[in-house]
C-alpha cells in the first residue's frame, strides 16, 4: 500500500502552491491600485503617454501594490487632492506649496530634467513670439498686445512669466490688450505659431520637446531674454528665473511607509529605464527647498498669501476667538438685560423715573470721576512743582523767624520772655531741618535724586563728618572716636556728598541718644563676605557704634521706615520726623548695599552698613615714613578708654612703632619710673580728661618729678577747654584733638621731635596744634584771593599772610581769570557770588587756560546751605569752605589739595606775604588750642565776638583791629545804599548788598548782621515790597549800629587782648543749669552743681548767699524753686554786665 501511494504526494505540493500563486495574483489583481494624480500639462494623452511606464516602474519595484496614473486638469487638482481621491500627486511647484498649506501633503521627491543632454533639478518660464513679428523686443513692449498662457494655475507656463512682467511694471490684467489661457502647453505654442496672439508663455523645454517632435520650428520663434541679463545665452530656453521641479507628494491620508518606498524607489531610477525615456526626465532626487516658489506666490499675493497684509475676519476669529465669544456673551448679557428692564418699564410706568434718576446719576459719577482725575493729575503736576519751590518758601520765613528771634535775644528781656524765645530759636532751627529731611525724601519718591561718582579721599569725608560733631560731641561730653582699618583703601570713587549725608545723620543720632561721659565709635573696614568682584570694586563696611540709650526690640524692625522712631509716644523725650534714617536706607540701597543696627537697650547701639566702590589710584597719597632715628620707637599711650587705646595702638603699629599703653595717670608715671627689664619710652601720646589724675597733671609730673624729657602730646576731645598756656607750662608739646587721623598723627609726631618731612631739623619747637602743622606745610606758596568785599579779602590775607603765604587779590571773577593766565598759583580761593563774572563761571573759563586743569579751586563762601556743596564741586571746584573763614579747615583744605602740588615758586622762595620766623612764632599765638573768650580791657563790642574771630582765624588783635576800621571805612555809605536800592525796587542790587554783608559780616564775628543780611538775601526772591522793606529797614539799622560802635573805638593799636576761658565762669554754669533744669535732667544738674560747688569761695556778698540758696534747693530736688532762684540771679547778672 505504501509504495501504490508514494507517487501522489509530490503531485499534491505541487498543486497546494500552484493554488497559493493563483490566489495572489487575484488578490493582486482585486486589490484596490494606488492613484498618482499627474497634472497633464499638455493633454491627458500625452500625460498617461508619458508618465504610466513611471507606474508600471513602481508596480515592479514595490511588491503587492499595482500604481495607476490619473491625469488632472489644473482645475482638478485641488478638488482631487480635497476628496482623497488620489493617494500621491505630481503637479507643479507652485500648486504643491498652496496644497501643501492647505492639505497637509508632502513631498517626498523632486523630479530631475534632462535636457541637451544635461540634468537640471529646477526649470523657468519661456516668453516668446513669431520671430516675424518686430516692434516686441523687451517685457515693456508687450504693454498692449494680446498674450497667452498655459493656466492660471500654471507655474512655468503662466505664474513665473507674470512675476517678472509686474516687476517691470506690467500688470497683466490691465496692461494686455487680452489674456487668454490655453491649458496646455501644445496650445500655446501653436496659437503663437498660427498669429492667434502676439506673444506667449510655457515652461522651459516644452519649445524644445515640440522642435524634436517635427510640429514646430525653433527659427521661427524670439524668445525674450532673462530680465537684466542681456541677450547672454543659456544652455536652453528661458525668460524667468529657476524654481525647484515638481515634486512627487503624498497627500495626507497615504501610510507613511508606503510613501517611503515610493520615495526609495524613485530615486534609484535610472535616466536611462524606459520609466524615464517616457517622461522625458532624467530620474529623481531628494527633496528641495521650496522657498523661492513661496517668494513667488508673496510677490504675487497667490494661494495662501492672496490676503497677505489682510486683516479678515477670519483672521480675528482666529486670533480674538476667546475676547469675541466673551463680548458676545457680555453683550447678549446685556441685551437680555435691556429687553428685562424694557419688560419691566413697560409693566411698571413708575419704574421709568427710578431708571432716570439712577442714569442720571451714573452720569454725575462719570464727571465726578472725571474731574477727580483731572484733580488727581493737577496734583501730581502741583508736587512737582512744589517740590522745586519747597526749600525756598519755607526757608525764607524760617529764616526770618530765627532772625526775628536772634535781634529780639540782643535786647534786654524778663527771663520768662528770653526763655521763651529760646524755644522759638530752637524749634526754628529744628523744623529747618526736618524740612531738608522732607525734601531729600520726596524727591528719593519722585526718582529726581541720582547718585554721582567721583573720586574722594576717605579720609577728607570722615574728617568734613567730624567737623560737624566735633564741638557738639565736646559740649556733651562725649568722646568721638574713629577706627579706619589700615587695609581700607583711602582713595575711592563714589557719592562722597551721600556717604557723607547718611554718616552724618548715624553720628548725629548717637550724639543725641548718648549722654554726658558717653562713647561714639565710628569705624570702616573693608567687607571680606563679598565675592564676585572686579579688580577695581570693593565693598566697605561702616559702623557707628555708641554707649547711648539702646532701642527697644520691638521698634528694631520699623527702624528704617519713614515717619517711625524708636519712641512713638506721645511723651517721648527726642523729637524728629522719623525720615532721617529711611534716607540712608535709600541711600544705601541706590550704592548696591544693606544697613542694619544691633542695639541692647540701656547700653547702646551699633548701626551698620555696606556700599559697593571703586577703589581709585592712591600713588599721589604721601607715604607716612619717619626719619630712621624715630624708626622703631616705643610710645607709650595713656587713655582710660579702652576703645582709643586699641585704635591708638593700631594706628601707631601700621606706623612701626612698638606701643605700650595703660589706663590712667598712675600707671602711666609707675611704667615711667623705669622697672627692671622696660624699655625705655621715646614719646608719650596722652588724654586730657581721665579719673584721678587728668592729662595735665601728669604731664606736670612727668617733668618735674620724674625729669622725663620725651614728647608729650596730648589727645583731647575738648579742646576748647584746654588752655594753650598751662598746656606749654607743664611742659606739652602738642595737641592732638579727637578722633586721630593717621596723616595728623604722623605730623603731630614729626612735630613734637622737630623735623619735617624732608627729615631735616627744625628751629626751636612750639606747641603743635592741628593748624600750625598745616601751616607749617603752606609757607611759600602762591595763593589768589578772589572775593569782591574788600572786608573778606582782608580776612583771608591775614590769615594766609600769618603761615608765610604769598597772597594776591582779584575783585571778580573776571579778574581771577586775567590773573591766572597772566602768572603761575599754587591754588585760588574763591567766592561764588561776585559782579561781573561768578565763581562757578570764572572756575570754568580757569579749567580751560593752559594748566588750568590741575590747579586747586576751593570755594569760599556764605552759602552754607544743604547742596551748596555739591553744586560747587559739579563747577569743577576741589573744595568748599563756609565763611567765617575757620584757620584750622581752611588750612587742612589747601594742605589736602596741594600736597601732591610741587610749589610754583620753590620750597625755600621769599616773598612779600611771607613771615620770618619771629613773625610766624607771633602770627601763630591766636591758633587752636586756645580757649574763646572775652577780651579784657577793651571797649565792649556789643554783637561782635572778637575772641570768637581770634581763635577762628589765627590772626592777631591788631590785625583783627585793622580789618574792623577797614569794614567800618567801606560801610559807612552801606545803609544809604540799601534804603536807595528799596526805594528803586532794585532786588538784584538789593540782593548783592545783603550778600556781599553777610559774608564780610561773618568774618568779623558781628553775628546779627550777618543775620539780617542773609534774611534780606533770601528775601530778595519771593517776599513782598512791604515785607521787604521791613527786612531791609532791620539790615540798615544793625549796619549803622555797627559802624557807630566801631567808629567809637579807640583807633590806636590796643595791646593785645588776654583771654579767660568760656564754659568756667559763674554765669556760664549758671546758664547751664536753668537748661538742664529745664529738661529736668538730674545728673547733669548733679554735675554742674558740682562745679558751682567748687567756685563758691571765689564768691562773696549777696552773690555768694543767692549761690548758696540755689545750691541747697538742688539738693533736694527742689527745682521749681531752684528756675525762680536762677531767674533773679540771671536778671541780676545780665543788668550788671549792662551797667559795665
Amino acid at each position: 500500500m505504501n509504495s501504490h501511494h508514494r507517487p501522489t504526494c509530490p503531485r499534491f505540493f505541487g498543486l497546494l502552491l500552484a493554488l497559493a500563486l493563483f490566489l495572489a495574483q487575484a488578490t493582486a489583481a482585486f486589490a484596490e491600485p494606488i492613484r498618482i494624480g499627474v497634472l497633464a500639462i499638455r493633454g491627458a494623452e500625452q500625460c498617461l503617454k508619458s508618465w504610466s511606464p513611471t507606474a508600471d516602474y513602481l508596480t515592479a519595484h514595490i511588491p503587492g501594490e499595482t500604481f495607476v496614473i490619473i491625469p488632472l486638469t489644473h482645475e482638478q487638482v485641488a478638488e482631487t487632492v480635497r476628496r482623497g481621491e488620489i493617494d500621491f500627486l505630481l503637479t507643479n511647484s507652485s500648486i504643491y506649496v498652496e496644497l501643501e498649506q492647505r492639505y497637509g501633503i508632502n513631498r517626498i521627491a523632486t523630479l530631475k530634467e534632462s535636457r541637451l543632454g544635461r540634468t537640471y533639478s529646477q526649470y523657468g518660464g519661456v516668453i516668446f513670439r513669431r520671430r516675424d513679428r518686430s516692434g516686441m523686443n523687451s517685457l515693456a513692449d508687450l504693454r498692449g498686445k494680446s498674450f497667452m498662457a498655459v493656466s492660471e494655475d500654471s507655474l512655468g507656463g503662466w505664474r513665473m512669466a507674470w512675476r517678472e512682467l509686474a516687476e517691470q511694471g506690467i500688470d497683466p490684467y490691465r496692461d494686455f490688450r487680452s489674456l487668454t489661457f490655453g491649458e496646455t502647453h501644445d496650445k500655446v505654442v501653436l496659437a503663437v505659431r498660427d498669429g492667434l496672439v502676439d506673444a506667449g508663455t510655457v515652461r522651459t523645454n516644452s519649445l524644445e520637446e515640440l522642435a524634436a517632435e517635427g510640429r514646430i520650428n525653433l527659427d521661427d520663434f524670439y524668445v525674450f531674454a532673462r530680465p537684466g541679463e542681456g541677450n547672454r545665452p543659456t544652455p536652453y530656453l528661458c525668460s524667468t528665473r529657476e524654481y525647484p521641479d515638481w515634486p512627487m507628494a503624498k497627500v495626507a491620508d497615504t501610510q507613511h511607509e508606503l510613501a517611503e518606498k515610493v520615495a526609495i524607489a524613485l530615486m534609484q531610477m535610472e535616466a536611462s529605464s524606459p520609466a524615464a525615456q517616457a517622461a522625458g526626465c532624467a530620474g529623481w532626487t531628494i527633496p528641495l527647498n521650496y522657498q523661492p516658489v513661496q517668494e513667488l506666490l508673496m510677490a504675487l499675493r497667490l494661494g495662501p498669501y492672496k490676503d497677505l497684509g489682510k486683516i479678515t475676519l477670519a483672521d480675528l476669529v482666529r486670533s480674538y476667538g476667546p475676547w469675541l465669544l466673551v463680548a458676545l456673551i457680555f453683550f447678549c448679557s446685556h441685551l437680555a438685560f435691556t429687553a428685562l428692564i424694557l419688560r419691566l418699564n413697560r409693566s411698571i410706568k413708575a419704574s421709568h423715573l427710578s431708571l432716570s434718576a439712577e442714569i442720571e446719576m451714573h452720569k454725575k459719577l462719570d464727571r465726578d470721576l472725571e474731574q477727580a482725575k483731572q484733580m488727581a493729575e493737577a496734583a501730581t503736576l502741583a508736587k512737582s512743582r512744589f517740590l522745586a519751590n519747597m526749600s525756598h518758601e519755607i526757608r525764607t520765613p524760617m529764616n526770618g523767624i530765627i532772625a526775628a528771634t536772634d535781634l529780639a535775644l540782643a535786647e534786654k528781656l524778663s527771663p520768662e520772655v528770653e526763655h521763651y524765645l529760646q524755644i522759638v530759636q530752637n524749634s526754628s532751627y529744628a523744623l529747618l531741618g526736618i524740612i531738608n529731611d522732607i525734601l531729600d525724601f520726596s524727591k528719593i519718591e519722585a526718582g529726581q535724586l541720582e547718585l554721582k561718582a567721583r573720586l574722594f579721599r576717605l579720609d577728607e569725608m570722615f574728617d568734613r563728618v567730624m567737623d560737624i560733631f566735633i564741638n557738639q560731641a565736646a559740649e556733651k561730653d562725649i568722646e568721638l572716636l574713629l577706627d579706619i582699618d589700615a587695609a581700607t583703601p583711602r582713595v575711592l570713587r563714589g557719592d562722597s556728598l551721600r556717604l557723607q549725608q547718611i554718616l552724618t545723620n548715624l553720628v548725629g543720632n548717637s550724639i543725641k541718644f548718648t549722654g554726658p561721659g558717653g562713647l561714639i565709635l565710628v569705624g570702616v573696614t573693608i567687607d571680606d563676605n563679598v565675592t564676585g568682584l572686579s579688580g577695581a570694586e570693593v565693598v566697605l563696611r561702616f559702623h557707628v557704634r555708641d554707649t547711648g540709650t539702646g532701642i527697644a526690640p520691638q521698634y528694631l524692625p520699623l527702624l528704617f521706615e519713614p515717619f517711625t522712631q524708636g519712641d512713638s509716644s506721645s511723651t517721648r523725650k527726642y523729637e524728629g520726623t522719623g525720615l532721617g534714617l529711611s534716607i540712608c536706607k535709600r541711600f544705601v540701597t541706590m550704592m548696591h548695599g544693606d544697613i542694619w543696627v544691633e542695639s541692647v537697650l540701656g547700653h547702646g547701639s551699633t548701626f551698620t552698613f555696606t556700599v559697593h566702590l571703586e577703589k581709585g589710584d592712591d600713588r599721589s597719597l604721601s607715604a607716612y615714613v619717619f626719619p630712621p632715628d624715630l624708626q622703631g620707637l616705643r610710645v607709650l599711650v595713656v587713655d582710660d578708654s579702652r576703645d582709643s587705646r586699641e585704635i591708638m595702638e593700631k594706628m601707631l603699629a601700621s606706623l612701626g612703632f612698638a606701643v605700650d599703653q595703660v589706663a590712667s595717670g598712675e600707671e602711666a608715671l609707675q611704667r615711667l619710673s623705669g622697672g627692671e627689664g622696660q624699655e625705655a619710652v621715646g614719646l608719650v601720646l596722652i588724654d586730657w580728661k581721665m579719673a584721678g589724675l587728668d592729662g595735665i597733671e601728669t604731664s606736670r609730673q612727668i617733668r618735674e618729678e620724674l625729669g622725663l624729657t620725651m614728647p608729650i602730646i596730648m589727645m583731647t576731645a575738648f579742646a576748647r577747654e584746654v588752655h594753650r598756656s598751662t598746656a606749654e607750662r607743664v611742659g606739652i608739646n602738642g595737641f592732638l584733638t579727637k578722633p586721630i587721623f593717621q596723616s595728623t598723627l604722623f605730623d603731630a609726631i614729626m612735630d613734637a621731635f622737630g623735623k619735617t618731612r624732608g627729615s631735616q631739623p627744625r628751629g626751636r619747637m612750639a606747641l603743635t596744634t592741628k593748624a600750625s602743622m598745616y601751616k607749617k606745610q603752606m609757607r611759600g606758596r602762591k595763593i589768589l584771593v578772589v572775593d569782591d568785599n574788600p572786608t573778606n579779602q582782608e580776612v583771608a590775607q591775614a590769615i594766609l599772610k600769618s603761615a608765610g603765604i604769598d597772597v594776591t587779590a582779584a575783585a571778580n571773577g573776571l579778574e581771577a581769570v586775567e590773573r591766572v593766565a597772566g602768572e603761575p598759583f599754587d591754588a585760588v580761593l574763591m567766592d561764588v557770588q561776585m559782579p561781573k563774572m561768578n565763581g562757578y563761571e570764572a572756575t570754568k573759563r580757569i579749567r580751560q587756560l593752559p594748566g588750568g586743569a590741575s590747579l586747586p579751586i576751593i570755594a569760599m563762601t556764605a552759602h552754607a546751605l544743604k547742596g551748596d556743596e555739591e553744586k560747587c564741586l559739579e563747577a569743577g571746584m576741589n573744595g568748599y569752605i563756609a565763611k567765617p573763614i575757620n584757620q584750622d579747615r581752611l588750612f587742612v583744605t589747601l594742605w589736602r589739595n596741594l600736597a601732591a602740588h610741587s610749589p610754583v615758586q620753590g620750597e625755600d622762595s621769599s616773598s612779600g606775604g611771607a613771615l620770618d620766623g619771629d613773625e610766624a612764632t607771633a602770627a601763630g599765638a591766636g591758633e587752636a588750642g586756645e580757649t574763646a573768650a572775652e577780651p579784657e580791657g577793651l571797649p565792649l563790642l556789643a554783637g561782635i565776638d572778637v575772641c570768637g574771630v581770634l581763635q577762628a582765624t589765627g590772626i592777631t588783635w591788631s590785625t583783627l583791629q585793622n580789618i574792623l576800621e577797614g569794614f567800618r571805612r567801606d560801610n559807612l555809605e552801606t545803609a544809604r545804599r540799601i534804603r536807595r536800592a528799596q526805594e528803586d525796587g532794585d532786588r538784584d542790587g538789593l540782593r548783592h548788598l545783603a550778600h556781599s554783608l553777610k559774608g564780610s559780616a561773618g568774618n568779623i564775628g558781628a553775628g546779627a548782621l550777618r543775620q539780617a543780611a542773609a534774611d534780606l538775601e533770601e528775601g530778595c526772591a519771593s517776599l513782598a515790597a512791604e515785607e521787604l522793606g521791613r527786612l531791609a529797614e532791620t539790615l540798615c539799622t544793625e549796619v549803622q549800629r555797627v559802624v557807630t560802635l566801631l567808629t567809637a573805638m579807640p583807633p590806636a593799636i590796643c595791646p593785645e587782648p588776654t583771654c579767660r576761658p568760656r564754659g568756667s565762669g559763674v554765669g556760664e554754669l549758671l546758664a547751664a543749669l536753668a537748661e538742664a533744669i529745664d529738661r529736668a535732667d538730674p545728673e547733669e544738674i548733679g554735675k554742674i552743681s558740682n562745679q558751682l560747688q567748687g567756685l563758691l569761695t571765689t564768691q562773696s556778698g549777696r552773690d555768694r548767699g543767692a549761690l548758696e540758696t540755689l545750691l541747697a534747693e538742688t539738693a533736694r530736688y527742689d527745682y521749681e524753686q531752684a528756675r525762680q532762684t536762677l531767674t533773679t540771679m540771671l536778671q541780676h547778672d545780665r543788668h550788671h554786665h549792662k551797667e559795665q
